[in-house]
């Protein structure tokens, strides 16, 4: 379990990063851009680290509390990485563009792409959990 703890915690954080710089390759605003808008200043990388930490750990918990409920660990993945993307998607956008006023085109932009990243997570958790459950049965 701690394996696969450790491991998928590192796999998500760099499909994270790297979904993150292929957006921004493709013009997609970013989080700096978006948080420049709303409270007029860049996040340090740092934070942007700790963000990405954080939500990959929340993706792991979802991940083992949905795990083995489905026929599939892929679909386990997917329905953990949809639940995650609730509460990052739309409620995040409801709450920001009702709440502080901003405006509703970025951050609509937004929940599709982290659409698109949670449910990549959610299969990146899916397929490594396969692949360690399938080398613990080989030992």
């Amino acid at each position: 379990m701690l394996r696969f703890v450790v491991l998928a915690f590192a796999a998500l954080m760099l499909t994270m990063a790297v979904f993150a710089a292929g957006t921004s390759l493709f013009g997609s605003p970013s989080h700096q851009e978006l948080s420049t808008r709303m409270v007029g200043g860049s996040l340090p990388p740092r934070t942007l680290v700790s963000i990405w930490a954080f939500e990959a750990l929340g993706l792991l918990a979802l991940f083992l509390a949905v795990e083995g409920r489905f026929r599939s660990p892929y679909l386990s993945g997917l329905i953990a990485g949809w639940l995650g993307w609730v509460f990052r998607g739309p409620l995040l956008v409801v709450t920001v563009v009702g709440a502080l006023g901003q405006p509703s085109e970025p951050w609509f932009h937004r929940v599709v792409s982290w659409w698109l990243l949670y449910s990549l997570c959610g299969l990146v958790l899916g397929g490594l959990s396969r692949r360690l459950r399938a080398d613990e049965a080989a030992l």
